[in-house]
């Protein structure tokens, strides 16, 4: 079964169950998502009216956590994901993801986890354009850092932020870590990797749950998000 197929499969999906859960959005889709088609993101957002870009020291000064700063990778602009060189942001953008990142919270409350966007969980989205689909989708990993797995960058994020709590992998929201947010459907699809991902070896190669998403089609950008500490969604 090709890559296309599979994420027709799973997009086709119209009802929650026990595989997949749809989340029908009805966020405003700016029109500068729909038009990023090419990794070349720098000329695009130029183009598009891009209204700020920022530097690396611009983005940690932004952060409420600079005293805790003491080590370069504790920076938020080194725990933040990214494609590009340098941090972008856009008004529109900017907003959209806001509140998709909120909605990604709000769907995990069921798991009571209302902390979900933290450094150790969910904190940003890989934005790709799928030419066969002509769709733009942002595919998140929640629970990036259980400490079974990654000891290391979960005991670091527990440094930055005491009070969010660790898990690990056997966690039961774990299974459901992925997720793909579709902009010409404007929904989200949260995917059960124990079961849908199993029977989806494609989109699924890993052993620990993770959906590759380089698959997806052409890499756009990164959007990293972290309110805790004050600082809005840019783009990477």
């Amino acid at each position: 079964m090709s890559i296309v197929t599979v994420l027709q499969d799973l997009l086709s999906v119209t009802e929650t169950n026990e595989n997949v859960k749809r989340i029908n959005l009805t966020l405003h889709v700016p029109d500068i998502l729909r038009k990023l088609h090419s990794p070349q993101l720098p000329e695009a957002l130029q183009t598009l009216g891009s209204t700020l870009a920022e530097c690396e020291a611009a983005i940690d000064s932004e952060s409420t956590y600079q005293r805790k700063f003491h080590h370069h990778d504790l920076k938020t602009s080194q725990w933040a994901s990214r494609r590009q060189r340098l941090f972008y942001r856009h008004r529109e953008l900017t907003t959209f993801c806001t509140e998709l990142f909120e909605a990604m919270k709000q769907a995990a409350s069921e798991f009571e986890r209302s902390d979900l966007l933290a450094r150790n969980n969910l904190f940003h989205g890989h934005i790709f354009y799928n030419p066969e689909l002509d769709d733009v989708l942002i595919i998140f990993h929640a629970f990036e850092y259980p400490e079974d797995i990654f000891e290391n960058c979960a005991v670091k994020a527990l440094e930055i932020e005491p009070a969010t709590p660790t898990f690990k992998s056997t966690h039961e929201a774990f299974r459901w870590r992925n997720a793909i947010y579709s902009a010409k459907q404007n929904a989200v699809f949260i995917i059960n990797a124990q079961t849908w991902g199993s029977g989806h070896k494609a989109l699924f190669p890993f052993s620990d749950f993770t959906l590759d998403e380089s698959l997806c089609g052409v890499h756009i950008c990164d959007v990293n998000y972290f309110p805790q500490e004050g600082v809005a969604p840019f783009i990477a």
